[in-house]
């Protein structure tokens, strides 16, 4: 469920019309939220919120975000602002991922914009694609607030044109076609049940859930892209099983290792060969790994 809430009456208006447009559940003024079942008579009454709840609260400086788990504690709002004044260099791991050619380049899993800033702080015009409404209107506040600060920050802005929809049915449609598709999918956790995500990630996860097509989506990013397709991965996560299929056939392949392991995925910043290769196993094994310290990218390259 998502709550809205306004930390001020002279917000109350603006967090109504926001719930209606999100189809969010407004917090009752006058209330507070709680997790869980409160027992008795409280002041001031209380509304319950559930683990995987959302709260979305309008503040002076901007949306913050809350979890429904812990609705009483900080919140967290993305600094878009100090990434735009950080911008990476073309040599770091995510300008070397990108390539020489990067004049338009789609982010196709925008989420909340940080990735989005990043890019447009690399290439003269990025369109960001977001299903999640939330996180649509997560990425408006913040453009409007670049376009409010910095002459670095208002550049980016206006690198960037956000779209609400379905990845999958807006790459085909794009006219020219770009010359790098960016995704960054969202998949299961995989972690011990002790081991909690921070609070960014859990927050993430809850505004535009799992991308279970993402191997859907990294099939018709390959056929629409004229360069190359980068696909964001944690450093150990597996590649993504599109198998060639664009029908949603594909899966995740959690069961197909990782590069750099047996099954002769790429190790290194580079991998040889041409065209992005196939394994035994029918997995589309990427043509570069460009690798952080944390994180690596799986490069694509399209040869039409």
């Amino acid at each position: 469920m998502l709550w809205i809430e306004a930390d001020d009456p002279v917000r109350a208006d603006d967090a109504r019309r926001l719930a209606a447009r999100l189809g969010g559940t407004l917090v009752t003024p006058g209330t507070r939220l709680a997790h869980g079942r409160v027992r008795g008579a409280t002041t001031p009454p209380v509304q319950e919120t559930h683990d995987g709840d959302v709260i979305l609260r309008l503040t002076a400086s901007g949306p913050v975000l809350r979890s429904g788990a812990q609705p009483e504690r900080g919140g967290y709002r993305p600094d878009h602002a100090a990434l735009a004044a950080r911008p990476p260099g073309r040599r770091s791991a995510l300008g070397r991922a990108l390539g020489d050619h990067r004049d338009l380049v789609v982010d196709a899993t925008a989420g909340l914009g940080e990735d989005t800033v990043l890019l447009a702080a690399l290439a003269p015009l990025v369109i960001a694609i977001e299903r999640s409404p939330l996180g649509a209107y997560m990425i408006e506040c913040a453009l409007a607030a670049l376009a409010a600060g910095t002459d670095r920050a208002r550049a980016i802005a206006r690198r960037i044109d956000l779209r609400t929809g379905d990845a999958r049915t807006i790459l085909p449609t794009l006219d020219p076609a770009p010359d790098v598709i960016y995704l960054d999918p969202m998949f299961e956790p995989r972690r011990r049940a002790s081991a909690l995500a921070p609070l960014p990630l859990r927050l993430l996860r809850a505004v535009v859930g799992d991308d279970p097509d993402a191997a859907d989506l990294l099939a018709i990013a390959r056929r629409t892209a004229r360069r190359r397709v980068v696909v964001k991965r944690r450093g150990r996560s597996p590649v993504i099983d599109a198998g060639g299929h664009g029908d949603g056939t594909g899966t995740d392949a959690s069961s197909r290792g990782t590069p750099g392991d047996s099954a002769g995925a790429c190790a290194g910043d580079t991998a040889a060969g041409g065209a992005s290769r196939v394994d035994a196993r029918s997995t589309v094994l990427p043509d570069h790994v460009i690798r952080g310290t944390l994180l690596r990218y799986d490069v694509y390259l399209i040869r039409h």
